[in-house]
């Protein structure tokens, strides 16, 4: 991972990009390759690219059935969706038994219930959150701002940033003796740069950003964005809570310029090709 660096970054946007576009084709086999795409992503080591995938693929497929969400339709959704999540919760346990070759037998020892308390980050992040503020744990305001600059198709570190800071200062102060690295939360992050006045500004933040990328998806449901905007949406909705504001920004941004140069290059083809069917013509 350290060896591939910012290709890493890149690759797997594209790989579950990829994967639900594959999915959504109506032909079996690529369906079934899409999936495998996406499995992928979990055997690589990253958890959050599969549950992208599991959640946009289930909304995508829930609204072109049925449009709206409806209550008496609201139970195949959570057979759906249930076994998904205890999926991914599990997963990090399981590739891991994977790759260091412990043995099938040995991947849930000490039971499938203390497997999916330690694989269920919301309870880690949770703690982090009261932490903070037990420890009335404070940081200076300047990195914070720095964060909006992960937006950028550019390396935060020019700025003397880092999408990281957050948790290495955290980590460090009050959780020294972790050898590995925790999740995040905005929300503690948020209490840290600005006590509650910060997390109530956070709060506005959260829901305008959430409510502006929902209006996109409406707005533009004929066109192409609606893909692009239920990616997003994954984040910002459900994978943000265990992120700080500048990994939720790269995300955004990784996946945004991603798709706008997609858009550039199928645009260009299609432009070329009418050109060229009027030449024959």
């Amino acid at each position: 991972m350290d060896e591939a660096g910012i290709r890493v970054q890149l690759a797997m946007p594209c790989l579950i990009i990829s994967a639900i576009f594959f999915s959504l084709s109506g032909r079996l086999r690529y369906k079934i390759g899409g999936m495998l795409l996406a499995l992928t992503s979990i055997y690589i080591g990253f958890r959050s690219y599969f549950a992208c995938y599991a959640v946009v693929m289930a909304i995508i497929i829930y609204n072109a059935r049925f449009e709206t969400i409806k209550l008496k339709s609201s139970w195949k959704f959570l057979f759906y969706i249930i076994p998904v999540f205890i999926f991914v919760v599990l997963s990090k346990r399981i590739y891991a038994g994977l790759k260091m070759d412990v043995g099938v037998t040995n991947i849930f020892e000490g039971g499938l219930i203390e497997a999916f308390v330690k694989g269920s980050e919301f309870f880690s992040t949770q703690y982090i959150y009261q932490s903070i503020i037990n420890n009335e744990y404070s940081l200076e305001i300047k990195n914070y701002i720095l964060s909006f600059l992960a937006l950028l198709p550019i390396p935060q570190s020019l700025w003397g940033g880092g999408s990281s800071y957050f948790n290495k200062a955290f980590q460090a102060d009050l959780f020294s003796d972790v050898s590995y690295g925790m999740a995040y939360n905005p929300w503690a992050e948020a209490y840290a740069y600005g006590n509650i006045f910060g997390v109530i500004i956070f709060v506005v933040f959260y829901c305008y950003f959430l409510f502006c990328m929902q209006w996109l998806h409406i707005k533009f449901r004929y066109t192409v964005l609606p893909v692009l905007m239920s990616i997003l949406l994954f984040y910002h909705g459900f994978y943000f809570h265990r992120n700080s504001l500048a990994v939720e920004f790269s995300f955004i941004r990784n996946y945004s310029y991603l798709f706008l140069l997609g858009c550039f290059f199928y645009g260009g083809g299609f432009y070329i090709s009418r050109e060229r069917g009027r030449d024959e013509s």
